[in-house]
C-alpha cells in the first residue's frame, strides 16, 4: 500500500539529486524562473527542528513537505531531501507526480512535482 498523496499550495518540486549531479545548476535554473528554492542553507535556517524531529522518528516526510509549503518554498534540491531517495522512488507522494530525471555521472535523480 502506498503513502497518501500530499496536497500543497506552493511546494511543487523535490529534486533528490546527489552532489555533483547538476542539482545546484537545477536550483539556479528554477530560481531564474521565479521559484523559491530551498537548499541546505534554508533547511538549516528554517527547518532544522523539523528535520531533527524527522530523524528522531517524531515526524514523517509529509510533515516536512507541509512545513516547506507553509514557508512558501516551491522547490527543494540536494541535501537533505536526497537522503529520502528510497521513499521518493517507492511512493507517488503527490497527485499526478511523474519522474523527471536529471543528473550527471550516470546517476539519475527524479524530480517529483506536487499538486497545487
Amino acid at each position: 500500500m502506498g503513502q497518501e498523496k500530499i496536497k500543497t499550495n506552493h511546494f511543487k518540486i523535490i529534486n533528490v539529486g546527489f552532489p555533483k549531479t547538476a542539482s545546484k545548476s537545477f536550483s539556479k535554473a528554477l530560481e531564474s524562473l521565479g521559484y523559491k528554492v530551498a537548499d541546505l542553507a534554508q533547511a538549516i535556517e528554517y527547518f532544522e527542528k523539523d528535520w531533527r524531529n524527522y530523524i528522531d522518528g517524531n515526524a514523517v516526510l509529509k510533515d516536512l513537505i507541509l512545513r516547506y509549503d507553509q514557508e512558501g518554498f516551491e522547490a527543494t534540491s540536494d541535501v537533505p531531501f536526497n537522503s529520502e531517495l528510497p521513499i521518493a522512488l517507492r511512493y507517488p507522494l503527490f497527485p499526478g507526480s511523474t519522474g523527471n530525471f536529471q543528473g550527471g555521472s550516470g546517476w539519475k535523480a527524479p524530480v517529483f512535482p506536487c499538486s497545487t
